[in-house]
Parts: C-alpha cells; structure tokens; sequence
C-alpha cells in the first residue's frame, strides 16, 4: 500500500474509531467532550495488537490532544 492510501485508511479509521466512541458514550448517558473521548481512546488504544490500529488510535488521540488546545 502506498503511503496516501495508508494515510487515507489511518484517516478514515481515525474517523470511525472516533464515532465510535462517541456513540458509546451517549448510550452510557455520559458526557462527550474531549477529555471524555480521549480517555475512552486511550482505554481502547490499550486494547489493540494491530499495527494498522495502533497508529489509528494514536492518530485519534493526538487529533483529541490538538483540538483541545486550539480551544484554550
């Protein structure tokens, strides 16, 4: 694979992993908002042999880590 498909797959993934969790954290009844999806990253980050996931959730965590900052 060459490296803008892999970087279109890691984004794509990236996107749903993120959907995912944030899914999941309204059918828990708890609050989405950066820290609660980046915690929720990392727990399932955790989680992952895959290579290819791996990079997705790290990838996920540092999209969560950079928006939270433009905001403050």
């Amino acid at each position: 694979m060459n490296e803008e498909k892999e970087a279109q797959a890691v984004f794509e993934d990236v996107c749903r992993v993120i959907g995912r969790v944030v899914i999941m954290l309204k059918q828990s009844s708890q609050d989405v908002n950066d820290s609660t999806i980046s915690l929720m990253l990392q727990a399932h980050a955790g989680k992952r042999t895959n290579t290819h996931l791996g990079k997705v959730y790290a990838a996920a965590r540092d999209i969560m880590k950079s928006e939270s900052e433009i905001k403050d």
